[in-house]
Order: C-alpha cells, then sequence, then structure tokens
C-alpha cells in the first residue's frame, strides 16, 4: 500500500521512501515464498533505507509498514521478542496518523505475540483496543482486508481472546491457534 508523502517524489526523502518500499513489497513476495531469513533480510534493508534517508524521528507511515512486516516475519519465526518490539514501534508509528487498518493490524499482530506467550488476556485486551469500530479479522490470510465493527467479528467460543469475521477465516487459522486456545 503506497501513501501520500509530504515530501516531493525527487527529493531525497522521496527517494528513500520508494527505494524502501521496494525492499519491503520484496520481503512480501519472499514471504510468501516461506523464505523468513530473506524476508527478515529485506525488511531490515528498508528500515535503514528509510531511516537514513527520513528526518530523524519522522515517523513517517512507511516506517509503520517496514516494522510491521518485519514483525509479521519474525512472528512466523517464533522469535517473539523482537517481533514484540518492532510490532510496538509500528503501532507507536501508526497511532500518529494513518489508515485505521494499519494500526489494527499492528495490534492484531502483536495480540498473536500474546496469544503464542500463553497471555491470552493480554492478547484480547490488545485487539480490542480497536473497539467497536476498528477492528480486523486475526485470520492472517483473511482476504477481507478491512477494518469491522466489533458486532461483525465472532471471538473464538474457547478462549474468546480472538475475533474472526467468519466460521471460513477461524477454520482457515484453527490449526495455528489451536496451539494456543486455552479457557480463559
Amino acid at each position: 500500500m503506497m501513501y501520500a508523502s509530504v515530501y516531493p517524489e525527487g527529493s531525497a526523502e522521496g527517494r528513500a521512501i520508494q527505494e524502501g518500499m521496494s525492499y519491503n513489497k520484496e520481503a512480501l513476495r519472499l514471504m510468501r515464498l516461506g523464505d523468513y531469513s530473506g524476508a527478515e533480510a529485506q525488511h531490515l534493508r528498508a528500515i535503514q533505507v528509510k531511516e537514513r534517508g527520513l528526518p530523524k524521528n519522522s515517523n513517517h507511515l512507511s516506517i509503520g509498514i517496514s516494522y510491521n512486516g518485519l514483525g509479521e516475519v519474525y512472528i512466523l519465526m517464533n522469535r517473539l521478542d523482537d517481533a514484540e518490539h518492532y510490532l510496538l514501534l509500528a503501532i507507536r508509528v501508526r497511532q500518529n496518523g494513518g489508515p485505521a487498518m494499519d494500526l489494527a493490524m499492528s495490534r492484531d499482530n502483536l495480540g498473536k505475540v500474546y496469544e503464542m506467550r500463553g497471555n491470552l488476556m493480554k492478547a484480547k485486551e490488545l485487539r480490542l483496543e480497536g473497539s467497536p469500530d476498528d477492528m480486523i479479522c486475526s485470520n492472517f490470510t483473511c482476504t477481507t482486508g478491512i477494518k469491522l465493527p466489533l458486532n461483525q467479528l465472532s471471538h473464538c467460543g474457547k478462549c474468546k481472546s480472538i475475533f474472526y469475521c467468519s466460521p471460513k477465516c477461524q477454520k482457515a487459522d484453527w490449526k495455528r491457534h489451536k496451539k494456543y486456545c486455552q479457557t480463559q
């Protein structure tokens, strides 16, 4: 997803954003192929290029994309401390502006970290921060790609800490979620 930039297209900052986004795009391609180490390297390059090319502490939305993407890769690699670090950075950036969907995505990803650690109460609390209007389906492969209000989501009947847009998404995520699901 591209964001309008406050930096002119040909400026050094604009070039840094474009170069970094190309690394993010490659990271997503590698992630889909299961090359998590390659995806990690591309996201780290994107962050480096963006942080070097943008004013210090600019919190540009494209950096939030990179932080979130790296956090997702670390979840898949089961590197939960690293995932938490980058997802917290993504949330910090995304709270300062940008689409509510992106903030909901970073919160849900961080919820997965807490879920994987066995802290389902914290996972639920984090996911519900967007309630009632700014939440997403917790199925990582959900194709709806939209934020939803809480009343359009259902939760896992056992742990009640994770939310889905449909029974299809809940079933698709069950292979992953069942490892962590427990009655609260």
